[in-house]
Parts: C-alpha cells; sequence; structure tokens
C-alpha cells in the first residue's frame, strides 16, 4: 500500500517484502512581514507576501524491513547535494503547490553491524518550497 512518495527516490510504503514509513511529520506555511519604524508611536507591520513553505519528517531504515539503510542514506544524501526536486505527496494529496527540496538531512545511525555496514538508522529530513 502506497503512503506517499518524494518524487522516484523515496517511495513511503507498506508491502509483504517492504516497509518505509514516516512519523512526526510537521508542514509550516508563512507569511512575510515587514516593519517600518516612525520615530514617535509603535512600528508599523506590513505583509510583503507568503514565504515558502517548509516541511520535516522522520524516516526509520531498517534492513529486516526490507529496506537497505546505506542504499537509502546514499540517495538521500546525493540529493540534497545536488538541489534535486521532486513533490512531497502523503496519501494522495502534494504538501505543497510547488515542488520540494531536502534542504537538510540528519542522520543517526541506530544499529551498525560488525563489519560496519548500517543495520538500522533514522533519518530527520527537511524539506523547502522550490519556486521556480
Amino acid at each position: 500500500m502506497a503512503i506517499g512518495n518524494f518524487g522516484s527516490m523515496i517511495r513511503f510504503r507498506v508491502s509483504d517484502d517492504k516497509v518505509l514509513t514516516f512519523k512526526n511529520l510537521q508542514k509550516t506555511v508563512k507569511g512575510r512581514w515587514g516593519t517600518l519604524t516612525p520615530v514617535y508611536g509603535k512600528p508599523i507591520s506590513y505583509f510583503q507576501g507568503p514565504d515558502l513553505d517548509e516541511a520535516s519528517l522522520e524516516i526509520h531504515l531498517d534492513a529486516t524491513l526490507g529496506v537497505r539503510p546505506a542504499t537509502m542514506i546514499r540517495r538521500i544524501e546525493r540529493a540534497v547535494s545536488t538541489g534535486r526536486t521532486a513533490h512531497l505527496v502523503i496519501g494522495g494529496r502534494r504538501m505543497s503547490q510547488y515542488r520540494m527540496a531536502i534542504e537538510q538531512m540528519s542522520e543517526a545511525y541506530d544499529v551498525v553491524m560488525r563489519d560496519g555496514g548500517i543495520y538500522q538508522a533514522t533519518l530527520q529530513l527537511t524539506f523547502r518550497e522550490y519556486v521556480y
């Protein structure tokens, strides 16, 4: 069962042979505000327009669930370092009108085997809207 995806690079799903899910999904929608400061009185705020949407989520990679943690980490690192963009889709709905880029990835190696292979890892991903 497909849960969502980030382009063709990350496919969140649950099936007999593979489980790749996320948790702690958060989306931030902001406005841009400016301030004029008069000589006397309070500052005056004014709206400048919408800011870029952001989203973050946590992925747990586990080799026993059919995911190769090291392969997935390399794939996402490459996307971060090359600025790859795609639509972030969750439950069939786009999280943003525009494509998004993975702005940041934090990695935690939860279980590392004797030979240095990564058995379990947790990734924290931060996405930012890319308007072109």
